[in-house]
């Protein structure tokens, strides 16, 4: 069941399976309501630590976050990533100063 943790970004819908999920969860890039980024986020015991993070926000209120992403992709490779889903989508990515614990909830 751990093992089975994955994303895959397809031409037209976006399938993920999140660490501890019981079903994969299946969205269409129409379904991204949200795209946030920052160069900080606070991090769970409430430190700021300097980290570009991307949010996706969907339609029915779940995410999906590079927060822990476990693919060992650059920054780089993540920003020309989430760059390819706000083009497919249509969604501007919104900067924002800082990251706070609820964008990951």
């Amino acid at each position: 069941m751990l093992s089975n943790w994955y994303v895959l970004f397809m031409p037209t819908q976006i399938r993920f399976n999140p660490l501890l999920g019981v079903k994969e969860h299946v969205f269409e890039y129409r379904d991204i309501v949200a795209i946030r980024t920052a160069s900080a986020l606070i991090a769970p015991n409430g430190n700021t630590v300097q980290r570009r993070e991307f949010v996706v926000r969907f339609s029915d209120s779940s995410s999906w976050n590079t927060n822990a992403d476990p693919s060992e992709a650059t920054e780089a490779q993540i920003a020309a990533l989430v760059s390819a889903i706000s083009e497919r989508s249509g969604v501007l990515i919104s900067e924002l100063p800082v990251l706070g614990r609820e964008e990951f909830d």
